[in-house]
């Protein structure tokens, strides 16, 4: 998988996105990195890498090219971002023993994965809201 960290003008975006928004944890805090086309994954966390999250690349011609087209995408993935951030502070709050022993294929849909997809629903609900308003002014 090929990495590479989000720039200064990708994090404003970030920090932009969730100005009216509380996420699961300080964004500060974690590092951002895009990834390269991975099994269909939109976003990856990793429990390792507590600190890092992944959000899956965009074309690196549009990145060049159309700032307001990376603010769009990630405002689209902006509950996926909340699901993978939820996942990093469940990281952080349980510690990798427990959270490894939870996030096994067979049991972290009724562990786990309830709270991160709760999160990505509000995310993507408050998104949505800021979206129509914005529209409307």
């Amino acid at each position: 998988m090929k990495t590479h960290k989000f720039n200064k003008a990708d994090r404003e975006i970030i920090e932009s996105l969730y100005k009216d928004f509380q996420p699961p944890v300080n964004i500060n805090s974690v590092n951002f990195y895009w990834f390269d086309s991975y099994r269909n994954a939109l976003g990856l966390f990793k429990a390792t890498e507590p600190d890092n999250i992944y959000i899956k690349d965009i074309d690196i011609e549009i990145q060049i090219a159309y700032r307001e087209t990376i603010k769009s995408y990630l405002g689209n993935m902006i509950g996926t971002i909340n699901h993978e951030l939820t996942h990093l502070k469940q990281r952080r709050e349980m510690g990798l023993f427990k959270y490894s022993i939870l996030a096994v294929p067979i049991v972290r849909h009724q562990t786990i994965e309830k709270e991160a997809e709760a999160n990505e629903r509000l995310a993507e609900i408050h998104f949505n809201k800021t979206q129509l308003n914005e529209e409307k002014a």
